[in-house]
């Protein structure tokens, strides 16, 4: 398809293709950068979150011990 672009039509529409092919790639690695920090933000939290959970089961243990006794 290209060799049809460049034996068809002038070298600027080449060129301009291929800027917005640059523009696309640095989109996409911005994206894909994104992309990363969130997946390590989500394992943050699931982290905290289960911290959090093991709390909340050590506190209930304790209130139900001390309910018993």
């Amino acid at each position: 398809m290209l060799e049809m672009i460049v034996m068809g039509g002038s070298l600027m529409t080449v060129m301009e293709l291929g800027r917005h092919f640059s523009v696309l790639g640095n989109r996409y690695s911005m994206l894909m950068q994104e992309v990363g920090y969130l997946k390590e933000r989500i394992a943050y939290l699931e982290r905290d979150l289960t911290a959090c959970r093991t709390e909340v089961e050590i506190w209930r243990d304790k209130y139900m011990r001390s309910g018993q006794e």
